[in-house]
């Protein structure tokens, strides 16, 4: 594992981050590995949903949902 170090972090921020890690029952250290995980988390969904979804309606990745739904719907007529 590497550590990590933030310089110049504002009073009032390090002690909102004090506050919520006292709230949750944690340590400041564990609250932040904590963010830190969930951060790495979110980038990888972020990542993962840029990959799969179109970046705008009709881009030619295929038929949009109200093509589809009309085409299941028109055969089961």
């Amino acid at each position: 594992m590497v550590a990590l170090q933030v310089r110049h972090v504002p009073d009032a921020v390090r002690e909102a981050l004090i506050e919520a890690a006292r709230t949750q029952g944690v340590s400041l250290q564990q609250y932040l590995l904590g963010v830190l995980e969930q951060e790495a988390r979110n980038a990888r969904r972020r990542r993962w949903l840029t990959d799969v979804r179109p970046a705008a309606p009709g881009d030619g990745r295929g038929e949009s949902a109200t093509e589809l739904i009309r085409r299941d719907r028109d055969s089961a007529a």
